[in-house]
């Protein structure tokens, strides 16, 4: 008996699955309110060769070259840091740090 359901119910999907096949050119309607329209597919363009002048390779694609006085980070330009000491702490007025948390003030 199990059998026979499960075939009964193998042959209802192809029978309804077959009802709604149309050809490609055709609009294919299911109900008066709506249709749907076969579509077609564009591509994804391809991949540049070469990157035009300003331009350098990352990967597979073209990006600007950073100007001058910044370097690529990334994706990204950033500024170029002057040579010295780097500042570990923040400052305020009177050359003060900030305090910690928990610290007194």
């Amino acid at each position: 008996m199990a059998n026979f359901l499960a075939f009964i119910t193998v042959f209802a999907a192809m029978v309804s699955a077959t009802v709604n096949q149309t050809d490609d050119r055709q609009l294919q309607t299911t109900d008066a309110s709506f249709c749907w329209k076969t579509s077609q597919t564009r591509g994804i363009g391809q991949v540049p060769v070469s990157c035009a002048t300003g331009q350098e390779r990352l990967g597979l694609l073209c990006y600007d070259k950073c100007p001058v006085g910044t370097t690529r980070k990334g994706l990204d330009c950033h500024s170029n840091c002057p040579a010295g000491p780097a500042m570990t702490q923040v400052v305020l007025n009177r050359g003060h740090r900030v305090p910690t948390l928990g610290e007194p003030t």
